[in-house]
């Protein structure tokens, strides 16, 4: 897969750097990400995930080692939302096409419309969303401006054949407790279409929500605010796993990189995803930058003739190298996934 490389990195050069950057909109859950030049680690590994569902490297690049850093130019400043979007916030949008949907014919109980439009005659008398969910199996859908909004059903089963996680594909999305994970199952296309519906809501002829490209997402993962001497979480160059006093600072699979008794999935806390404000947010104030789960990015890339999205971060499943800043690895814009979720920028439209 070709996508951003070191080299890259060290011979684009800023076109924009003369001209003045415009002020991004101060909006609660954001946090402003200043045009400046962002130092990073060179190197960095692609990965895919097996039948298993587990991460392999298929290229890696670590000549460079944690201290030959290389300069990334400026790029333009802009905001990025403080965590990943929520299985709550990602309700709200599928309630937005329940509304669009349903056309005056509403019951007046939104649950009562969305059973009625995804036709689940066996669930007219269906009063909660989990009841609605595990009723319709993924059969059905409904569409807001062309794009299917509710997530995949069975992603957890299918990327995890052999991990038992039917209750997941079931209760994840629609159950209470989950409602302050990160939502998965996604595909680039409902990502991008949340990101629209979002915008309208902003009310800006300037600015709108998107998904971040590659280089805004490494920008926010490496750049050191000037005013920051302090950082709870990340270590500048290199996300520490964990801090001096040995608490993990990320979700990801610590198999490869820890000594025994914290050599497993859950050593960190979770065995699999975790809520959007877990650990401590990196120096720029954004939480689960890296790990958790990864994150689709706007930056297009090709493996062989098929055209795939660069997906950042690494995820719950993923060992230490998925999370280097450079690191990626990339799907197709249809595909949903169950380590796969996404967050917002803030850019000029």
């Amino acid at each position: 897969m070709a996508s951003l490389c070191a080299a890259q990195f060290a011979q684009e050069t800023n076109a924009t750097k003369a001209t003045k950057a415009p002020k991004v909109p101060k909006v609660k859950g954001f946090k402003t990400i200043n045009s400046v030049e962002v130092k990073v680690a060179n190197r960095m590994v692609v990965y895919a995930w097996d039948s298993t569902g587990a991460a392999y490297f298929s290229a890696i690049d670590t000549a460079g080692g944690p201290n030959n850093l290389i300069v990334m130019p400026d790029i333009e400043p802009f905001g990025m939302s403080e965590t990943e979007v929520s299985n709550k916030e990602w309700w709200e949008f599928v309630f937005a096409a329940v509304d669009a949907n349903i056309k005056g014919r509403s019951s007046g109980n939104r649950v009562e419309d969305l059973a009625k439009l995804l036709q689940l005659d066996t669930c007219t008398s269906c009063t909660s969303l989990i009841e609605v969910w595990i009723a319709n199996q993924g059969r059905n859908n409904i569409e807001f401006e062309g794009v299917q909004v509710l997530p995949s059903f069975r992603c957890w089963m299918d990327d995890f054949p052999e991990g038992l996680m039917k209750p997941m594909s079931e209760y994840y999305f629609a159950h209470k407790a989950y409602e302050n994970f990160p939502v998965v199952g996604i595909s680039h296309e409902q990502a991008v279409a949340y990101c629209n519906w979002r915008s309208k809501q902003l009310k800006s002829s300037q600015w709108k929500y998107a998904l971040p490209s590659e280089k805004q997402f490494v920008a926010a993962a490496m750049y050191i605010p000037r005013n920051n001497k302090r950082l709870k979480g990340y270590a500048p160059y290199l996300p520490f796993t964990r801090n001096s006093k040995g608490m993990f600072l990320l979700n990801y699979n610590a198999y490869k990189d820890q000594k025994s008794p914290n050599d497993h999935m859950s050593s960190d806390g979770h065995m699999l995803t975790a809520p959007v404000y877990s650990y401590f947010p990196n120096q720029n104030g954004l939480y689960n930058l890296h790990g958790n789960v990864a994150e689709w990015t706007c930056t297009p890339t090709v493996s062989g003739l098929q055209k795939l999205f660069v997906i950042k971060g690494g995820s719950f499943m993923d060992p230490q190298p998925c999370v280097w800043a450079l690191s990626y690895t990339a799907l197709p814009k249809y595909k949903g996934d169950s380590r796969v979720g996404f967050r917002m920028v803030i850019v000029p439209r």
